[in-house]
């Protein structure tokens, strides 16, 4: 990654972001140089990010703070290796070479079939609490257990909303 892919990239999201859901974003980044010049770059230019907030995480603190990384990506990794290894043996079993028959294309939809069948919205929300990126007050030690449930069934809640249902209905329809 360097600035100007990354600069390309935030262009392409902040129009999403307006584009599809007619709402503003925040975007957690940690603070690698490449998304600091980009950003700076882009909040220095005319075009700017008018719907996009950027916050940055803590110095030396993306794995405690990175929702992503408390959980999700661990769960992504495991069912990714769970399938190289099946690949691994139908491959020795049929006489070939897993590694001269392996390609990014199966590789690739491992990871999408990991995100979907292993990672859902309540897991992703219990991250982001787990996280500690809104604060001590949102960790789950520290909500009484009603209010950590409320949290969690208002996302459910929010999953059957007509936008989120758009939102599904354009990616099931690209896939």
């Amino acid at each position: 990654m360097n600035a100007e892919i990354f600069k390309k990239w935030m262009r392409w999201f902040d129009r999403e972001i307006f584009l599809k859901h007619y709402t503003k974003g925040l975007l957690l980044l940690d603070n690698f140089s490449a998304y600091i010049s980009a950003v700076d770059k882009l909040k220095a230019s005319e075009e700017g990010l008018p719907h996009i907030k950027v916050c940055w995480l803590p110095a030396n603190a993306t794995s405690y703070y990175q929702p992503l990384d408390q959980s999700v990506i661990n769960t992504t990794k495991a069912y990714w290796k769970k399938k190289w290894m099946h690949y691994i043996m139908d491959e020795a079993d049929n006489g070939r070479q897993p590694h001269n028959t392996i390609n990014v294309l199966i590789a690739a939809k491992w990871w999408l079939y990991a995100w979907r069948d292993d990672v859902d919205n309540e897991m992703i929300a219990h991250c982001f609490i787990k996280s500690e990126v809104f604060g001590r007050k949102f960790s789950p030690e520290n909500l009484p257990k009603s209010q950590y449930k409320r949290l969690l069934q208002q996302q459910r809640q929010d999953e059957t909303s007509p936008q989120q249902q758009e939102v599904e209905l354009s990616l099931s329809q690209t896939t």
